[in-house]
């Protein structure tokens, strides 16, 4: 379930599930998700202000726990979702990575984290929903 508010008011003010009606659910939306866990956002703007991942600490700063919390769960389905695509799969998932990964600035480590529910946006759009797939 993805969630965005009005800056003025704090009430949710679009509601979207990705995995049972991903159509309704528009990439931008995804995105701007994906950019308040991993990094910061105007609300105001409804803008991405910086498109790396933000140094957190939760063992220190408990506003950061909840934080901590939806990145593991973000990067667990990122993990399963590479594991269960076969390479070709993956390799054009790959090409709109600009749209899942967030950098991770050197001092923190360097490298990239990948939004799960980013990926899995991005599946679903490449994805011909038409095409049955037999389980036998």
């Amino acid at each position: 379930m993805l969630i965005t508010y009005d800056a003025t008011t704090n009430a949710p003010e679009m509601f979207g599930d990705i995995l049972s009606n991903p159509d309704a659910v528009p990439m931008d939306m995804v995105i701007f998700n994906a950019s308040r866990t991993w990094s910061s956002v105007d609300y105001a703007t409804k803008t991405v202000i910086s498109c790396n991942v933000s140094s957190i600490d939760p063992t220190r700063t408990p506003g950061d726990q909840p934080i901590f919390q939806t990145q593991l769960k973000y990067l667990m389905i990122a993990e399963w979702v590479e594991g269960h695509v076969d390479q070709a799969s993956w390799k054009m998932i790959q090409l709109c990575s600009s749209e899942y990964q967030w950098p991770v600035p050197a001092i923190h480590g360097g490298g990239c984290q990948n939004d799960g529910p980013t990926l899995l946006k991005i599946i679903f759009e490449l994805m011909d929903l038409s095409t049955e797939i037999g389980t036998e």
